[in-house]
């Protein structure tokens, strides 16, 4: 089969008539709310996503925890989920950082989950 250019086409058909999602979102944000599901669904495992959903990150519930104004919901639980696999993988990174220290002899004076607020003297 030889490749063509799409403005080459004689053959082509129509494409189908697709019905508008319904959302409660704003359909500006309707692709962010798809990225973000999107993510749990493809890192889930991964991330250990089961242990606290044990049923995924439903994109009903995602949507409705978006629009609500309650602290409540799956909202807060995914905000919380979030958090603790950052500083998960922070951890994870700062032990490699000094096991990588202690085996090359380098004196790292940086961590940023061992990090300090400075004092300016106030």
């Amino acid at each position: 089969m030889k490749l063509r250019e799409d403005l080459e086409l004689t053959d082509s058909r129509e494409l189908p008539v697709l019905a508008p999602v319904n959302t409660a979102l704003p359909v500006s944000l309707f692709g962010d709310m798809l990225q973000v599901g999107e993510f749990f669904h493809l890192f889930g495992e991964h991330v250990d996503l089961t242990d606290d959903f044990p049923d995924g990150v439903q994109m009903g519930a995602l949507e409705k925890c978006l629009i609500s104004a309650k602290q409540d919901t799956i909202y807060g639980d995914l905000v919380i989920f979030l958090l603790k696999l950052v500083f998960a993988l922070q951890e994870e990174e700062d032990e490699e950082e000094e096991k990588f220290a202690t085996r090359y002899n380098i004196n790292y004076t940086f961590s940023y989950s061992k990090r300090r607020p400075r004092d300016y003297g106030t």
